[in-house]
């Protein structure tokens, strides 16, 4: 919970700052942390409307905050991609160091001839971007039950 808090606070303290603050997805999955953002007037948005909002803005600074579950691969690269072809964009990335630390296992560790299983839920953000750092067959799975099928 450290991290969520820090996130927090880094977020309403860039927004005193007066620049345009968004978060890439709810910051937390506390939703009267998400709430008391967006009463601070942090912007949640998803990845395919960054560019027009920057590109809107221009040159005005905008600041993005990459949410504490991490972001999908692919995502991370485009942001940055963004940040600089844009110099108003300001990329924070306050994915959890213990995310941050499974991106990099599952990209050291696999390869085109790897299996990688990861018990999660399938469906939470987390473990999507987890599964997008991994090469080779993925199976993200739920129970012991889906893993045997």
């Amino acid at each position: 919970m450290r991290h969520a808090d820090n996130a927090i606070h880094e977020a309403i303290a860039a927004r005193k700052s007066g620049e345009l603050i968004c978060t890439l997805g709810p910051l937390i999955h506390n939703s009267l942390y998400v709430d008391s953002l967006s009463s601070e007037g942090v912007h949640i948005i998803n990845s395919r409307d960054v560019e027009n909002l920057v590109k809107s803005r221009h040159p005005q600074p905008t600041t993005l905050f990459i949410r504490t579950h991490g972001v999908e691969s692919h995502i991370l690269t485009y942001i940055k991609d963004l940040s600089d072809k844009y110099s108003s964009l300001t990329v924070r990335d306050l994915t959890c160091p213990f995310v941050k630390n499974i991106h990099k296992i599952a990209v050291k560790e696999t390869g085109d001839t790897t299996i990688f299983l990861l018990f999660c839920n399938p469906s939470h953000a987390e473990s999507i971007g987890i599964m997008s750092y991994a090469k080779g067959e993925k199976i993200a799975f739920s129970s012991l039950k889906e893993i045997e099928n």
